[in-house]
């Protein structure tokens, strides 16, 4: 954990093994509805988040071991921004 990054191992393609199997994650993990999974391992989630729009929505990041309630913030106000921010982190050691 860090406060100023996520670990974003992989993006999710277009496919049964891909986004297209958001739907299932969202019933069996109980995440929230109108929502499109980019990543993540059951108890943590990278989406986009097409609760309160329909066009260019946010990137969120879910944690849903977080006390009681599920931590939900925003990575990047769209794809494009998420995307133009990734990099490659290198261990110094």
């Amino acid at each position: 954990w860090a406060n100023d990054h996520v670990n974003l191992p992989e993006i999710y393609g277009i496919g049964k093994e891909g986004i297209l199997s958001s739907d299932y994650y969202i019933e069996e993990w109980e995440l929230p509805k109108d929502i499109v999974l980019l990543c993540g391992e059951g108890h943590w989630w990278v989406a986009f988040d097409y609760r309160n729009t329909k066009d260019n929505p946010p990137i969120i990041y879910m944690d849903l071991e977080w006390g009681s309630d599920t931590l939900i913030f925003e990575l990047a106000p769209d794809f494009e921004t998420l995307v133009n921010g990734l990099f490659i982190y290198e261990d110094e050691e």
